[in-house]
């Protein structure tokens, strides 16, 4: 009933709007989601992994550290101590540069928590390094062999907590790419769900208005009239017709009734 009392172009009208809706909601939720994966992105470049990286460098340049303390106490040249001495140093350094960097960047509080444990961890060891050093650059390496077994506990510890800040630099990234990997598939979804919507109301409309456009009016078609017109326009067409008739032929449809027209050419 609804259907017949709505004219055409109101339908027309009325879909057209709803269809416009659901884009728009497309095209919004889109937007949405697109720049919420773009700033997970972000957060990934710019943070999670600067701090992979930094975290990294901090653990390698302990090895470096670790390993050059024995080689030293295994030279048996004060020239061979001296460069392991130099790499000491140089490892130490570029491990304060990158915590300073690192601790910049760490903003979960559990981040901040491991890394305030590595600096706790860092600052019991570093007076028994120091030590050990001078003891190297005095030539008593006797003494230092004693010093380093009596700091072990601290230097483990030490490396430890570096591990410890590596493992959870490495959980971040992980756990990043699989929201990120989560929050594509709800997006996917949530597109199939809404252009299938769509789809489906863009068929609606479409039966819809053809029928409101092509439906039998219930009324009794007169063949002869459709007849006639067929063949007058049969005659209009031959080429040799002149023009007079070719006129009068042309305003043989009139003589038939609209909904006659209507009915005979209607898709049954």
């Amino acid at each position: 009933m609804l259907n017949r009392k709505i004219k055409p172009g109101a339908k027309l009208e009325l879909w057209s709007g709803m269809l416009l809706v659901l884009l728009a909601a497309i095209t919004i939720a889109g937007i949405s989601q697109v720049a919420s994966l773009n700033q997970k992105a972000r957060d990934m470049v710019k943070e999670k992994y600067p701090q992979r990286m930094l975290a990294n460098e901090i653990t390698g340049n302990l090895n470096i550290l670790v390993r050059s303390m024995h080689m030293a106490l295994l030279a048996d040249k004060q020239e061979m101590i001296d460069k392991e001495i130099s790499r000491i140093n140089g490892a130490h350094k570029a491990v304060r540069e990158d915590l300073d960097k690192l601790g910049t960047l760490i903003q979960s509080e559990k981040g901040r928590d491991i890394f305030k444990g590595m600096l706790e961890a860092q600052a019991k060891y570093l007076p028994g390094q120091e030590a050990f050093l001078k003891l190297l650059g005095n030539g008593k390496q006797k003494e230092a062999i004693a010093l380093l077994e009596s700091i072990r506990p601290q230097q483990q510890a030490y490396i430890d907590a570096a591990g410890s800040l590596l493992k959870f630099q490495g959980e971040l990234i992980v756990t990043a790419a699989d929201e990120s990997t989560g929050q594509y598939k709800n997006v996917r979804t949530v597109m199939f769900i809404l252009c299938g919507i769509v789809l489906a109301l863009i068929g609606i409309t479409s039966l819809w208005i053809l029928r409101g456009h092509f439906r039998p009016s219930g009324k009794t078609l007169n063949p002869a009239g459709v007849a006639g017109f067929m063949e007058s326009w049969e005659v209009a067409l031959q080429p040799d017709t002149p023009e007079p008739v070719r006129r009068e032929a042309a305003r043989e449809p009139q003589q038939i009734p609209s909904w006659q027209m209507k009915d005979h050419l209607t898709v049954q």
